[in-house]
């Protein structure tokens, strides 16, 4: 009777463990199973006896079935658990400090940097134009050329070698305004003289000049009169602009709402054989 009860003890040992190796639990259905059994909430006892009505060996699959289940269950619980938690505190992003902009020169050689007035707003100034040499100037502020191409008058004498167009400087604000000049000349130029005009009004004041062609070849006046506000460029004598894009620009304050229109222009410019002249309202 002893070596029948070793013989079915250690059979009974091989089937578990190879019931063990060979289980593979299947962790949505025992999760509903755990869960249906909770909600029954089942008396120990009833368990008890259904073992207890089964055959040894059915007995033990049945135990370890159960215990290799719970040990599932609890983990499948677990992950359940960390699935469903609510999420975590937002990580706090510290919002941007604002600066405020330094004043920035105009490129290399250039006159005219003056700033506006403190209190005068605007939109965000444009970056500035490109000069003479193909490179771009600081970001345009308040006192550098803004980046708006202007409309070019018609070469009506016929002068191919020289491209003039003017406009209002994007960078313009409500009491604070740019007055550009723009020319493009494919021919070296050995006269030119740039004059612009502004009406003189209540408000209007002068608040600075600027230019990329280099200002030692340059004589740059401003001149106020009852009438207007006269802003000049002109060549030395002697001297020759190599061609390229040149600005002009004429900068002033004035009243919030100051009708633009009287501006106006008037360009001189000439090689060693021709000669043109360019003039025009500032729009």
């Amino acid at each position: 009777m002893g070596r029948h009860n070793a013989r079915d003890e250690e059979r009974i040992r091989s089937s578990l463990r190879d019931a063990a190796e060979a289980y593979q639990p299947d962790r949505q259905a025992i999760s509903t199973r755990v869960a249906q059994g909770r909600a029954a909430d089942r008396d120990p006892r009833t368990l008890r006896r259904t073992m207890l009505g089964m055959r040894p060996a059915g007995a033990a699959l049945a135990v370890v079935g159960v215990l290799v289940a719970s040990g599932v269950a609890v983990r499948a619980g677990a992950d359940d658990d960390a699935n469903n938690a609510g999420p975590g505190p937002a990580a706090v992003v510290p919002a941007p400090v604002a600066t405020g902009s330094s004043e920035r020169p105009g490129p290399a050689g250039t006159v005219g940097t003056r700033e506006p007035p403190a209190g005068t707003t605007g939109a965000t100034p444009p970056t500035g134009t490109t000069g003479a040499t193909g490179s771009t100037g600081a970001p345009g502020t308040p006192g550098t050329p803004g980046s708006q191409q202007p409309a070019s008058s018609p070469p009506a004498d016929g002068a191919t070698w020289l491209d003039v167009g003017s406009g209002t400087g994007q960078n313009s604000v409500a009491t604070w305004s740019q007055k550009d000049v723009k020319l493009r000349n494919t021919s070296p130029l050995t006269k030119l003289d740039v004059t612009i005009t502004v009406p003189m009004a209540p408000g209007v004041a002068d608040a600075g000049k600027f230019t990329d062609v280099p200002n030692a070849d340059f004589v740059v006046t401003v001149t106020p009169s009852e009438a207007h506000i006269t802003y000049s460029f002109v060549l030395r004598d002697g001297k020759t602009l190599s061609p390229g894009n040149y600005v002009f620009a004429a900068q002033f304050t004035h009243k919030s709402g100051r009708v633009a229109g009287k501006d106006a222009y008037v360009l001189h410019a000439a090689t060693k054989s021709a000669s043109a002249d360019r003039s025009g309202t500032i729009a």
